[in-house]
C-alpha cells in the first residue's frame, strides 16, 4: 500500500485487526501518497492503537 499510487480511498469499518495489525497497517500507509479518504470506524484499537494511528495522521498531509 505505501507505493500504490492508485489507491484513494480505503474503508475498514468493523475489522477488528487487533494491536499488530493496525500498527502494521498505519505503517505500511505512511509513504503512500495518494490516499485521500480512510473510514477506520469501529475498531476497537486501545491505547497503543490511538497512538500508532495519531503519529500516522501527524505525519500525513493527503488525508482530507
Amino acid at each position: 500500500m505505501e507505493i500504490n499510487s492508485s489507491l484513494t480511498t480505503l474503508h475498514l469499518d468493523s475489522t477488528s485487526s487487533g494491536i499488530e495489525g493496525v500498527h502494521s497497517f498505519f505503517k505500511s500507509l505512511e509513504m503512500n501518497k495518494a490516499l485521500t479518504t480512510l473510514q477506520f470506524n469501529f475498531n476497537p484499537v486501545g491505547k497503543e492503537g490511538s497512538i500508532s494511528i495519531s503519529k500516522f495522521l501527524e505525519r500525513n498531509s493527503t488525508l482530507t
